[in-house]
Parts: C-alpha cells; sequence; structure tokens
C-alpha cells in the first residue's frame, strides 16, 4: 500500500480494510518518512512500513516476513518507533501489556541491535525475536 493515492489515502484505505477483513496483511511502501503517517498506519492495522528508497530488493524478503508472522521496517522507521516508545514510556506507554521478553527485546532495538543479533544473544530463533517485535507493535494499537 502507498500512501499518496488518488481518492483515499493509503493509510484511510488500511483503516476501511482492516476492520473488514482482519487477516488481510498491509505492508506499507512509500516515500514518507512522517512520524504522523508512520504511526497512523501502525494503528490503522499496517503490519510493516518500508521506504521505497530501500525497498527495492527487500520488498520480497518483507512480504515473506509478514507471511511468517513479521513486521518488516525500513531501520530508520524502526528506529522511530522504538525512539517513541522510549519517550512514552515514562507517561503512557502500556508497559502491563508486553511480556518480560518483548521488553528485553525492545531494550536490544533500542540499543540498535539487528534481529540476528537479538536472537544470537538471547539463544533463540530470527522468526521467534520477529514475533515479539509483532506483538510488541500490536500492544501500542
Amino acid at each position: 500500500m502507498d500512501i499518496n493515492m488518488v481518492g483515499k489515502n493509503g493509510i484511510e484505505c488500511i483503516g476501511i480494510a482492516k476492520p473488514i477483513n482482519p487477516n488481510v496483511q498491509f505492508l506499507v511502501c512509500t516515500v514518507f518518512e512522517n512520524p504522523k503517517y508512520i504511526f497512523q498506519a501502525l494503528c490503522n492495522g499496517a503490519t510493516g512500513y518500508l521506504l521505497k528508497n530501500n525497498a527495492g530488493d527487500k520488498l520480497l524478503t518483507a512480504i515473506r516476513e509478514i507471511s511468517q508472522g513479521g513486521s518488516p521496517m525500513s531501520v530508520s522507521i524502526a528506529r522511530m518507533v522504538v525512539d517513541s516508545f522510549a519517550s512514552k514510556q515514562k507517561a503512557t506507554i502500556h508497559n502491563e501489556l508486553l511480556t518480560p521478553r518483548e521488553k528485553e527485546i525492545l531494550d536490544l532495538l533500542a540499543q540498535g541491535l539487528m534481529y540476528k543479533e537479538i536472537a544470537s544473544r538471547k539463544e533463540i530463533g530470527v522468526e521467534t525475536v520477529r514475533k515479539h517485535v509483532y506483538n510488541i507493535y500490536e500492544s501500542c494499537r
């Protein structure tokens, strides 16, 4: 799904379509790195968010990741999401919705570790890390 489309924008389309069929997974692929768009897309039901400038060779991997329960994000977008959790943690983040493992994963993401590095450090599979990240995103909806 792109954001800038004729008629309704992609974020609005996700918000309309997701409640109709919650099993559909939406991957936003756009040039917009605007935090407002990112969080609106995720809150409306997007499963991932890629920037077009680095999505070319990663698009197929991202689609596979979504089908395996992950939530692919461009590195800068993931950092923005993690930073928003960190800045809201003292105010309104619902820490009680995260498991202790999800909190550990979030901390490691905030340190800049990649999924493979987190998996190695925690002695779990990369797919398990992806599932935890997906659950973290879900907890902000």
